[in-house]
């Protein structure tokens, strides 16, 4: 009896199928859950679809981005966490691996990519925790008497939306929506504002 050690690309080989079909079932593996429960957990804590995508590490417009928004719709319309995940594998397996590990970057996050997640929570906080509609006030919450000329559009504008009655939750995705449509520049200016410590 000969004993053989079967690698799984020695398996895929003798199968006819490319590495890279493993390659891509492992990554939906992890891509999967990690959309489906991250997107729940995210919701249930009030954060806005384009934060949830932030918050799980993924660009907008990826391909990490379009399961996470199908888990979330999925969490929001009431389905059961089966049909949340069999849709969300159904797409991933259309994705090949390089599309879905393109928006992956190693730790530390850039900047860039967290501060206005960041900015948004922390500003509509300190509202919360201040109970003030002022923005000043608002500022002073969490920055004491620094300056924060960068924050203060943020402030002002989590003000303006609760003195409309505005939710928290369409406060957030309105704050983290217009500091995303700011330029790089702008958002490394907020950075280095928001993250002295």
């Amino acid at each position: 009896m000969f004993k053989t050690r079967l690698t799984c690309s020695a398996l895929l080989a003798m199968l006819g199928l490319p590495f890279s079909a493993l390659a891509q079932f492992d990554q939906c593996d992890i891509d999967t859950p990690a959309a489906v429960y991250g997107a729940q957990t995210w919701l249930e804590l009030g954060h806005p679809l384009n934060m949830t995508i932030e918050r799980l590490g993924r660009l907008q417009d990826s391909a990490g981005a379009k399961l996470i928004a199908v888990a979330y719709q999925g969490w929001q319309r009431g389905k059961t966490e089966q049909q949340i995940s069999n849709e969300v594998a159904a797409l991933c397996k259309t994705f090949s691996t390089d599309d879905l590990l393109a928006d992956i970057v190693d730790s530390p996050w850039p900047a860039l990519r967290t501060v206005c997640g960041d900015a948004s929570e922390s500003v509509l906080n300190a509202m919360n925790d201040s109970g003030s509609t002022s923005a000043a006030t608002v500022l002073f919450q969490f920055k004491g008497e620094e300056p924060a000329p960068n924050l203060l559009p943020l402030a002002e504008q989590a003000v303006a939306l609760k003195r409309q009655n505005t939710a928290d939750t369409q406060i957030l995705e309105q704050l983290y929506s217009s500091c995303a449509a700011k330029n790089s520049a702008e958002k490394t200016a907020l950075g280095r504002e928001f993250y002295v410590e």
